[in-house]
């Protein structure tokens, strides 16, 4: 192991770490609750790191390759979210700890501004529509009212169609 996810692994074996925390929280009228692995917490420089442990038997290199695909990104959001809701003024960060117990390795990913963004927002690929957390409860309150379950969402309210590329015969968006 190296120095750094040595220290992280003292760090959240420490009475330092607040470990499964509950967090009751709510975002466009919806109540949630958050059950964070293990929270940091500097009150004096005004930071939180949320730690999330992930145990895989693929190699832990690969676990940002399945990021978007697993929703560890509509996760880390989230979760960040929640602890924003009620630690307004602090500067909140977000981190995996991945153990892959077949390569006995442990790899400390921290997730970017950027990749919060992504669980939150979603973000348009080439081939398809990554919806956000915040995207996912506005389908859900769609689909709830409408009774609509057969079209994709993002087809009927968002106006999109459904496109076949001849190339790799996957679906795409498109606004034409």
């Amino acid at each position: 192991m190296n120095s750094d996810i040595d220290e992280v692994i003292t760090l959240l074996n420490s009475d330092k770490v607040m470990k499964q925390l509950p967090v009751f929280w709510s975002i466009e009228n919806k109540q949630c609750k958050s059950l964070l692995d293990f929270v940091y917490k500097d009150d004096e420089a005004k930071k939180i790191k949320i730690y999330d442990l992930k145990v895989t038997s693929r190699p832990a290199l690969s676990f940002d390759k399945t990021y978007l695909k697993d929703d560890h990104a509509i996760q880390a959001s989230f979760y960040v979210d929640a602890l924003k809701y009620w630690y307004k003024d602090y500067d909140i960060s977000f981190a995996f700890v991945v153990v892959s117990y077949t390569e006995d390795m442990v790899i400390l990913f921290d997730v970017s501004d950027k990749a919060l963004d992504i669980g939150r927002y979603g973000k348009d690929f080439t081939t398809h529509r990554y919806m956000g957390y915040l995207e996912r409860i506005e389908a859900l309150d769609y689909i709830n009212i409408q009774g609509d379950y057969i079209y994709p969402y993002y087809v009927v309210k968002k106006n999109k169609k459904l496109l076949i590329d001849d190339n790799t015969a996957n679906n795409k968006d498109s606004d034409n």
